[in-house]
C-alpha cells in the first residue's frame, strides 16, 4: 500500500510540473494586442498614377465615332506600412507562448 500512494504522489507532482496546456485563441488575442500596442499603424494615403488616354476612333454598330481623350487613375487609397510587421510580431509571440518557436 505504501509502494502505491509514493506512485500516486510521484504521479501528482509530475503532473504539476507540466504546463497546462494553453487556448490558442486566447493565446492569439493577447499577441495581437501586444503587437499593436508595440507595432502601431502607419496609415498613409497614396494615389495611383494618372494617365492620359488620347482620343481613339471606334467602329461599332455601323457608325464610325471618335472616343474622347480621357483620364484614368487618380483613385486615393490607404495603405498600413507597419501590417506585415505586425503580424510576424503576432507569429513570434504565438510560437513562443505555444512552445513552438
Amino acid at each position: 500500500m505504501r509502494g502505491m500512494s509514493l506512485w500516486l504522489a510521484l504521479v501528482t507532482v509530475a503532473a504539476a510540473c507540466t504546463p497546462a496546456p494553453r487556448d490558442p485563441a486566447a493565446v492569439g488575442l493577447a499577441c495581437e494586442t501586444q503587437a499593436a500596442r508595440q507595432i502601431p499603424p502607419n496609415t498613409q494615403l497614396r494615389t495611383t498614377p494618372r494617365v492620359a488616354v488620347p482620343p481613339r476612333p471606334v467602329c461599332g454598330f455601323g457608325a464610325f465615332v471618335i472616343q474622347p481623350a480621357r483620364v484614368a487613375g487618380g483613385e486615393s487609397y490607404s495603405i498600413d506600412l507597419n501590417a506585415g510587421l505586425r503580424r510576424r510580431a503576432v507569429r513570434q509571440c504565438m510560437a513562443r507562448a505555444l512552445g513552438r518557436g
